[in-house]
């Protein structure tokens, strides 16, 4: 290593004035490029977590949003589930003596109750209740398909709530999500069960009307219940590729798809062990910034080259005297 610094140095001092400028300005930018590149990499790490607090707070917020929504229908099938009118019905409902005639007025009183209940929040897409044999009384419009296909796991998952409201997401429900809570008897404090409430709820909508984080760009919420994703606004291809694990309870990822970046923050929620995420598209973030980036860069490397340039003409100007006296002195010295 010596021998080399050694040779270089030696090779350095036996250059030409020129030359030597040239060399020394030009180490001095490379220098200066690479203090440039190293501040544009810590610039850019610091706006990466510039970027991930503001994303986790509206996050944060947006899935409170949600949440209160959320609770807010819970608060309905609590009512349902106390309702006076609901209760007596059903409990009538069991009585094999009815005639066709009192089973219509069953049916019309639940009927009537539930559509009361429809409009106290908007996001409500349907109510159906099951009584104890299992028939269905509705209100509100066309429920999912879903909802039906997996009706006995929905009366077994609310009948382990044991009274509670229990929220219940389908993989193959991507806009809907399901409250369901077990009703039971408050005549004598039997607690005897008399149904199941379950209300189709549009999360898609609830989503929809959250305020966006990044105007005109391509990012999206989705919703995770361990490794499942049960919600997403964005395209089906792109959720599919994105890892969706999360190592801690809140953070962020940079994650590669089909040769394009994205941005992904997540942040987990106590309130039914949801994790939510936030996907923006990184290309479309950094776009400008990544155009300054090279903008500085080609700038910095023009300058660079034409400060060389300027620099062989104005040393050319210094050392050609020079060396045109150092030429004559030397022809002198051999006696011509």
């Amino acid at each position: 290593m010596r021998n080399l610094n050694r040779r270089i140095s030696t090779r350095y001092k036996n250059l030409r004035i020129k030359y030597k400028l040239i060399v020394f300005i030009s180490i001095l930018l490379i220098v200066c490029l690479t203090f440039i590149i190293i501040g544009f990499q810590y610039a850019f790490n610091s706006y990466d977590e510039q970027i991930y607090r503001k994303s986790s707070q509206v996050l944060i917020m947006s899935s409170n949003r949600i949440e209160d929504e959320l609770k807010n229908i819970e608060e309905v099938t609590y009512k349902i589930m106390g309702d006076d009118v609901i209760q007596n019905a059903l409990l009538r409902s069991k009585d094999e003596s009815l005639t066709k005639y009192d089973q219509y007025q069953i049916e019309k009183e639940i009927w009537e109750t539930l559509t009361s209940y429809i409009g106290s929040e908007k996001y409500i897409q349907s109510i159906h209740l099951f009584d104890r044999f299992g028939k269905e009384y509705r209100a509100g419009g066309v429920p999912s398909a879903n909802l039906y296909d997996h009706k006995d796991e929905m009366i077994e998952k609310a009948a382990k709530g044991n009274g509670s409201n229990v929220w219940i997401s389908l993989k193959s429900s991507k806009n809907s999500i399901f409250s369901a809570r077990q009703l039971k008897s408050y005549e004598n404090l039997s607690l005897e069960k008399v149904g199941t409430l379950v209300i189709d709820v549009k999360l898609h909508e609830i989503v929809k009307e959250l305020p966006k984080e990044w105007e005109d760009q391509e990012g999206y919420i989705a919703i995770s219940e361990g490794d499942d994703i049960f919600f997403s606004e964005g395209n089906s291809t792109n959720v599919d590729k994105l890892d969706f694990t999360a190592s801690n309870k809140q953070g962020y990822q940079i994650q590669n798809i089909y040769g394009r970046s994205f941005f992904v923050t997540y942040s987990e929620s106590p309130y039914a062990n949801w994790t939510y995420w936030n996907v923006l598209p990184f290309g479309t973030m950094f776009a400008k910034v990544t155009m300054i980036k090279f903008l500085v860069i080609f700038l910095f490397l023009a300058i660079s080259i034409s400060s060389i340039y300027l620099i062989i003409g104005f040393s050319k100007r210094i050392t050609n005297p020079i060396e045109n006296l150092v030429s004559a002195m030397k022809f002198v010295q051999k006696g011509f």
